[in-house]
C-alpha cells in the first residue's frame, strides 16, 4: 500500500498540470506543459489566453494549479458559448417575427447626374404582411458585388410620412449623395443591378395602433 501511495504521489508531482502557478517559474512551467503532451493545442492556447487575461486584469493566480486555471478557463468559455447561443436564439426569433410581418426588397438602381450634385438612386419595395397598418419603418442595407466584396455600407432609410396598409406593397426610391472620389460610390454607379446583392435589415416597425416591432 505504501509503495502504491508513493508511486501515485510521484506521478502526481511529475504532471506539470499539478504544479502551482508562479511568476518566477512560468517560463519553465510553460515549457514543461508544452512538452508533456497532456494538453491539446486548443487547451494550451486557452490556458495561455486565460493567464494573459488575468495578468491584464490584475487578477492573481498565485496558489492555483495549472489544472485549476485550465478548469476556470474552460468553464468561462462554456459560459460564454452558452450566452452567445442564447443571444443568437433571441436574435433569430426576432428576425423571424420581423420577416413574418414585413418584407423589404431593393428592386432597382439608377443614377442622377445633377449640375452641382449627383446621386445614386436606390429603388425599394416594402410589403406589409401583417394585419396592422404600418405608420413608420426604419431599415438599413449593405451592398455586395458579384465577388461578395462589400461596396456599400451604412445605407439607412426611414419612412414616417406614408402609411402602408395590410397586404399593401409600397414602392419608392432613395437618393444617396454621390462622391466622385469615393471608390464605393463609383462601383455602385457603374455596376449592373443584376450583379449586386443587397443585405437588408429591418430595424423597427411602428404601427398605427401604437405597437412596435424591433
Amino acid at each position: 500500500m505504501t509503495f502504491l501511495l508513493l508511486t501515485a504521489m510521484l506521478l502526481s508531482c511529475s504532471n506539470p498540470l499539478n504544479k502551482k502557478y508562479s511568476e518566477a517559474t512560468l517560463d519553465q512551467d510553460s515549457k514543461e506543459l508544452r512538452e508533456s503532451n497532456k494538453l491539446t493545442g486548443e487547451e494550451l492556447e486557452l490556458l495561455g489566453i486565460w493567464m494573459v487575461r488575468a495578468k491584464l486584469s490584475g487578477k492573481s493566480l498565485e496558489g492555483k494549479t495549472y489544472n485549476d486555471i485550465l478548469s476556470d478557463a474552460k468553464n468561462y468559455k462554456l459560459e460564454q458559448e452558452k450566452l452567445k447561443a442564447e443571444a443568437e436564439k433571441i436574435e433569430a426569433e426576432k428576425a423571424k417575427k420581423m420577416n413574418d410581418a414585413v418584407t423589404v426588397s431593393i428592386i432597382g438602381k439608377s443614377f442622377d447626374e445633377g449640375e452641382w450634385d449627383s446621386s445614386n438612386i436606390i429603388k425599394y419595395a416594402i410589403k406589409n404582411k401583417s394585419p396592422k397598418t404600418i405608420d413608420a419603418i426604419k431599415f438599413n442595407f449593405k451592398i455586395f458585388d458579384k465577388l461578395d466584396d462589400k461596396i456599400g455600407d451604412g445605407y439607412e432609410m426611414s419612412i414616417t410620412d406614408d402609411k402602408i396598409a395590410p397586404n399593401q406593397v409600397y414602392t419608392n426610391e432613395a437618393y444617396y449623395d454621390y462622391n466622385q472620389f469615393m471608390d464605393m460610390d463609383i462601383k455602385i454607379k457603374n455596376s449592373n443591378f443584376k450583379d449586386l446583392k443587397f443585405v437588408i435589415k429591418v430595424e423597427k416597425v411602428v404601427y398605427t395602433d401604437g405597437s412596435t416591432l424591433e
